[in-house]
Parts: C-alpha cells; sequence; structure tokens
C-alpha cells in the first residue's frame, strides 16, 4: 500500500512511502471502468495528488442510496481518495440495482466518463469530486421523481433519460412505451415483440413533437434497457 509520511488534510502533497501493493487498487477495482492498466496508472495519480496519513480499505456500503454516496463525499478524507471511493460505490450502486432501476446505467455511464477524464489528467481531482457531487444529486432526484409516480422501471427510465435531454412531453412517452412494454414483455427475447415495442416508441416520440433522431433516440433507451437486465 502507499501511506503518507506527514498526516494533516489539506491542500500541500505530501511524501509518500511504497509499502507494497497500491492501495488504490481495492479504492477502485471496477471490471467495467478500468483495467489493470488503469491501476497502474491510478497508483501513480495517487503517488503525485493524494495526501493523507493512511488510506484504508473502504467496507462494502451498507445502504446503497443518495445518502451513503453523500457521506462518501464529505468524508475526512483527501480529495483524491474520496474520488476513488465514490467511483467505487456508484459502480457497486449500479451494478447491483439497476435491474431494478435502469436509468442507473446512464449515471453508471457519466462515472465512467468522469473516470476516464480523471485518468487521462483532463480533469484536476476538485473538479472530478465536483462531477461526482452532481451525481450523487442525480441519483437523489431520480429516485425522489421514481416514488413519486406509478412508472414501472423501464417507463420511468425512458421518462428520466427523455427529460433529463430536455424532452417536454418525457412523461406522455414514458406512458405510451409503458403500455407497450406491458403488452410485449419478453420483447427483449422476441424479435417481433421487439419490433412491436420500436414502432410504439417511434409512436410516442412522434406524437411528444420529436421529429429528428427519432429512430436513435428509441435505439439508445432500448439498449440502455437491454444493459441493465446483463
Amino acid at each position: 500500500m502507499w501511506r503518507a509520511t506527514s498526516g494533516c488534510s489539506g491542500s500541500s502533497p505530501q511524501k509518500l512511502i511504497h509499502l507494497g501493493e497500491p492501495a488504490v487498487t481495492w479504492h477502485y477495482d471496477r471490471g467495467v471502468i478500468v483495467d489493470k492498466e488503469f491501476l497502474r496508472k491510478t497508483a501513480q495519480l495517487v503517488r503525485e495528488h493524494t495526501e493523507t496519513t493512511a488510506v484504508q480499505q473502504p467496507t462494502k456500503l451498507q445502504r446503497l442510496d443518495s445518502e451513503a454516496l453523500q457521506a462518501i463525499a464529505d468524508a475526512d478524507k483527501p480529495d483524491t481518495v474520496k474520488v476513488f471511493n465514490l467511483l467505487k460505490a456508484i459502480d457497486q450502486l449500479t451494478g447491483s440495482q439497476a435491474q431494478q432501476e435502469p436509468y442507473l446505467i446512464g449515471i453508471g455511464d457519466k462515472a465512467e466518463e468522469i473516470a476516464r477524464r480523471f485518468e487521462e489528467r483532463q480533469e484536476t481531482t476538485q473538479a472530478t469530486l465536483e462531477e461526482l457531487r452532481k451525481l450523487i444529486a442525480e441519483v437523489r432526484r431520480a429516485r425522489e421523481e421514481r416514488d413519486a409516480t406509478e412508472l414501472s422501471p423501464e417507463s420511468f427510465a425512458v421518462y428520466w433519460l427523455l427529460q433529463r435531454d430536455g424532452v417536454s412531453k418525457a412523461g406522455e412517452v414514458a406512458k405510451a412505451t409503458g403500455e407497450a412494454f406491458d403488452q410485449f414483455p419478453h420483447w427483449q427475447t422476441s424479435s417481433h415483440q421487439e419490433q412491436e415495442v420500436r414502432k410504439s416508441f417511434y409512436k410516442a416520440l412522434i406524437d411528444a413533437g420529436i421529429i429528428d433522431g427519432t429512430v436513435d433516440i428509441a435505439q439508445n433507451i432500448l439498449k440502455m434497457l437491454r444493459r441493465a437486465t446483463k
């Protein structure tokens, strides 16, 4: 692991002593966004940016919700450690709950992009942490709206992604597609049922005034829903 030689938490860098395998491996070892090469690079980032007396392995989250993520973001830890722990926690959240909450796939994709920019040093640690805080807020808003609607998980995912992109009649589209999902529950395994769901999706988008990009929008959302069940 890596351990700092002095103990204050602040903005000035501290010297790190190599004590074995990089501690960041278990801070951020997700299989989707990172590979071994990424772990080697992030170990280097820790050497360069982390200020901490001891980086300790995080325990598995007992609650997978926005409050748990917020607690990580507000923890008395260096920003670099919080970044890795948040990425790990968001991956844990999306990996375990995406089937019940498909919209989390989109949040996981955002986290992947944030991680990529951080790994390539396109963003500072502080900017990366701020972006992750925005994702936490998005999880909170999504769950609040989900609880306030009577939409199915699939339909709510349609609604959430459309309204996030500024579609004014996202609710109407979600209800229409929800009826199609109910009528054709095996659309993911039956080509005929999938075709019928697509037709309903296209019609709902057109009725909502979305003419340009209708096919791409429907395909991207249906692809996300498929990913959520894998």
